[in-house]
């Protein structure tokens, strides 16, 4: 009779083992994808708003500390103004508190708040800080910060500013609302 040769051992994988492994693979990184665009978004929303914290303080120490005017605004053509909040916003000097940044007048600090998916809101043009630390007269309010606007699914940041110059950071549930 005839002896049955016996098969040779291999030691690589199979067409069928890598496309099972792929599958997996796709779906476990699919889930984790999905998940990880939240929490990058909380993440930025966390350091836009301890920026916008930092640079209220820094106009407020700022007017204190040189005894000057000082303003926080979002800015187009060296003028504040109320709907760029989002856009780029400058602290600066301004010593005839107008809101408008003449040549003299020093640019203390420049920054974007916000990602192009993110949504930014303050109902005034500018704050500006009196020689005291105190905003002038109704410049207090609330900035509303909201990750991933559109979604509308985050928590956002609410920033209140008191009429006493103090800035403080809270949660809100502005944001999953169609308001914004």
């Amino acid at each position: 009779m005839k002896q049955l040769m016996p098969l040779h051992q291999h030691s690589g994988i199979t067409l069928i083992e890598i496309m099972i492994g792929v599958c997996i693979l796709s779906i476990l990184l699919h889930f984790t994808v999905f998940q990880m665009s939240e929490v990058l978004a909380r993440v930025r929303a966390e350091n836009n708003t301890a920026l916008l914290h930092r640079g209220l303080y820094l106009s407020r120490l700022y007017a204190i500390e040189h005894n000057t005017f000082t303003t926080f605004c979002a800015m187009k053509n060296k003028r504040c103004v109320l709907d760029q909040w989002d856009k780029q916003v400058v602290v600066f000097t301004d010593k005839k508190n107008f809101g408008v940044r003449d040549p003299n007048e020093e640019i203390l600090m420049v920054f974007d708040l916000a990602h192009q998916a993110d949504r930014l809101k303050y109902p005034r043009r500018m704050i500006t800080f009196r020689p005291d630390g105190t905003p002038n007269a109704l410049n207090n309010g609330t900035f509303i910060y909201c990750p991933n606007y559109q979604q509308a699914k985050l928590a956002g940041y609410a920033v209140t500013l008191s009429q006493t110059g103090r800035a403080r950071v809270k949660s809100t549930k502005e944001c999953q609302s169609a308001s914004l």
